[in-house]
């Protein structure tokens, strides 16, 4: 594929034709044999026209909806720079099931209270948005099992109480870890079981904490 950006004004004007019927810079090389750098260098006054020294008309603006629409939809998902796959966080699993899933008014579970969480079912946190629901944040904390190590607390049974049974627990269940499933994940599900936080886990693992015991 050629890379300069020297080219007849023919392919030039070629170029911007194809770039404003609403191709992206990439579908416009793919066409011309031209990387994505060189269209945008010949497009680029496209987009000057529409300023002049550097305060923009009321113009329309250069690109149209499907233009854009094509634009986005060439950076979405796989095809982002940005993308991680399996390695994805939890906290970029929800955002990525929240844009998908629509909220609902009520919570699935309860059917009275409005829903707020958008809760895992598996725990497993896959890009799954079936593996999602919409709940009250009431059933939300009964469900993974904050409610119950909550009343634990306020009845003074310590629930969340670390002790050396407990460390030997989560150091051997670290060992048996497989490296093929998200740390991330791994870390959350042993905060919730155990009432920690990712950090206090973190702790126990990497020793930094119960380092006497073995």
């Amino acid at each position: 594929m050629k890379g300069f950006t020297h080219g007849s004004e023919k392919e030039k004007d070629e170029a911007r034709k194809l770039y404003l019927s609403g191709l992206s810079a990439d579908e416009v090389g793919r066409r011309l044999n031209r990387n994505s750098t060189t269209i945008g260098t010949w497009c680029k006054d496209i987009l000057i026209k529409y300023s002049q020294k550097g305060k923009h008309h009321k113009s329309p603006p250069p690109f149209t909806k499907e233009h854009r629409e094509r634009i986005a939809k060439s950076k979405r998902g796989e095809k982002n720079i940005n993308w991680k796959g399996k390695n994805a966080g939890i906290t970029a699993i929800h955002h990525w099931v929240g844009r998908r899933k629509p909220k609902v008014e009520l919570c699935v579970r309860c059917k009275q209270r409005k829903a707020i969480d958008l809760a895992n079912i598996s725990q497993k946190y896959k890009r799954d948005v079936n593996d999602f629901e919409w709940l009250c944040r009431s059933c939300h904390m009964t469900e993974d099992g904050r409610m119950n190590k909550l009343v634990h607390v306020k009845k003074g049974i310590g629930g969340s109480k670390v002790n050396e049974k407990i460390v030997i627990e989560i150091r051997k269940k670290y060992k048996k870890y497989n490296s093929q499933e998200n740390l991330k994940i791994f870390q959350n599900n042993l905060a919730k079981e155990y009432g920690l936080s990712i950090d206090g886990i973190r702790h126990i693992i990497y020793r930094s904490t119960w380092k006497n015991v073995i």
